[in-house]
């Protein structure tokens, strides 16, 4: 649960069990504010990204392009999109920046996930260590 703009935790597991604290940061309240946003939207979108995952497989056909993009933008791309995001602004960017940046680490998680897609389709799994197709099956 986060209790301020300047500490939340992360969960590693029981024993692991760490704090990300932003409160000895040399950057501002505002810097401070702005990543802890990013960072909390983005695991709302990948909480409704898996959703739409699981309402697809359901569904028993196979998901239009347009439904495609929209569940691995929020599933996987949203993790690229805040990772740029957030560099920026603890480099203290623009706000153009920051959102250029954001548009490209989303457009690169696009592209990730569409070629781990395509190689979990078609990959040979002497190299990837994978069966072909188990993310279909599942």
């Amino acid at each position: 649960m986060v209790t301020s703009a300047s500490s939340f935790g992360i969960a590693l597991g029981n024993e692991n069990s760490k704090t990300f604290s932003l409160s000895k940061s040399k950057l501002s309240a505002n810097y401070r504010s702005q990543l802890v946003t990013k960072l909390s939207k983005a695991c709302v979108e990948i909480c409704e990204g898996q959703v739409d995952d699981i309402k697809l497989a359901e569904n028993k056909r196979i998901p239009t392009e347009s439904e495609y993009i929209k569940m691995i933008e929020k599933k996987t791309a949203v993790l690229f999109e805040v990772a740029c995001a957030m560099g920026a602004i603890s480099a203290k960017k623009p706000a153009k920046d920051v959102r250029n940046l954001s548009t490209f680490g989303r457009n690169l998680g696009i592209a990730f996930q569409i070629t781990d897609d395509l190689i979990g389709i078609m990959g040979d799994s002497k190299v990837t260590g994978k069966a072909v197709g188990n993310d279909i099956l599942s």
